[in-house]
């Protein structure tokens, strides 16, 4: 019969891996809140631009609801439009105003 010995990994070891690994995760969980700061950033102005051409687009129809021509608008956002400006509202609640 062999006799086996098992040796686990000792204390020091396991220590070293936690630090590692708590390192690792503060730096990435930092990149990861400016990483989706700057993606709402973008949404917003892909909006903004989307919003300056559904002005454009119903003021050469002579319409006043530009809501209309706002297809691109991300999945659960509402719009509410008047003759004067158009409200844009995501899911989170966060609404702005364009007005013209």
């Amino acid at each position: 019969m062999k006799n086996h010995h098992f040796r686990g990994f000792t204390m020091i070891e396991l220590v070293v891996v936690m630090v590692v690994i708590s390192i690792f995760a503060s730096v990435g969980i930092g990149t990861y809140m400016d990483y989706r700061g700057s993606a709402q950033g973008a949404v917003w102005d892909g909006v903004t631009a989307a919003v300056l051409t559904a002005k454009a687009v119903a003021a050469s129809r002579q319409e006043t609801d530009a809501c209309l021509y706002l297809s691109s608008l991300p999945t659960n956002w509402s719009c509410s439009s008047s003759v004067a400006s158009i409200d844009i509202t995501d899911p989170s609640s966060t609404t702005r105003n364009f007005a013209w």
